[in-house]
């Protein structure tokens, strides 16, 4: 019997493709892209539903690939703050359904996008001064420590790896970095990872 999480191929195929259309068309950056966020939401809700009735796919019984492609639809899926959050806790409680790492970059981008300070530094954004650095991450001192347990280079490394990807795609800082900070939060409250702007860290700004 085919697993049911074989159909996760074509919506991750489908993320990649419409990521590609954009940047050929020079406009997935600068925020949030409408089409984008669009193609992440409907890839997170069927996966919702796989979840409700199938539970996290099972590297015997779907293969390992369909674990990787579930991890990438959640990864993606950052307007569904929910989703994000249920799959951590599962995650948390069943380490085996995923790569320490993959564990690692989860819980960071709930952390990041609660505004709070992530704990690995996999996740990345413009800061005022126009340079693609990690969101402020808690024990900086020992963030390498954190990274090489869950199976991760050094942060300086991932710094290195983020700019150059970056220029291969064409992506450059803000204009207006208040306003870009301010669209972020706007976003976060709109789909519901902050209730209210106070309970943003006061270190998560990136100054």
């Amino acid at each position: 019997m085919e697993s049911p999480y074989r159909k996760l191929e074509a919506l991750v195929k489908k993320d990649a493709e419409v990521r590609a259309q954009l940047i050929e068309r020079g406009e997935l950056f600068g925020g949030y892209h409408p089409e984008m966020e669009a193609v992440h939401t409907a890839n997170g809700r069927i996966l919702e539903s796989l979840l409700k009735t199938h539970g996290w796919p099972d590297a015997v019984r779907d293969g390992e690939a369909a674990q990787t492609n579930a991890w990438l639809i959640v990864m993606h899926a950052i307007s569904l703050p929910s989703l994000q959050r249920k799959v951590l806790a599962l995650l948390k409680e069943h380490p085996s359904g995923s790569a320490p790492s993959e564990l690692a970059m989860l819980e960071d981008r709930t952390l990041v996008f609660s505004g709070q300070k992530q704990k690995y530094g996999t996740q990345f954004d413009w800061d005022a001064t126009g340079k693609l650095n990690p969101f402020p991450t808690e024990e900086e001192e020992n963030v390498d420590k954190r990274r090489a347990e869950v199976g991760l280079s050094p942060l300086a490394e991932a710094i290195r790896k983020s700019r150059e990807r970056s220029v291969a795609e064409g992506e450059t800082p803000p204009k207006d970095f208040a306003r870009y900070s301010q669209a972020r939060e706007a976003w976060m409250l709109r789909v519901g990872w902050i209730r209210d702007v106070s309970e943003i860290d006061p270190g998560y700004a990136q100054e």
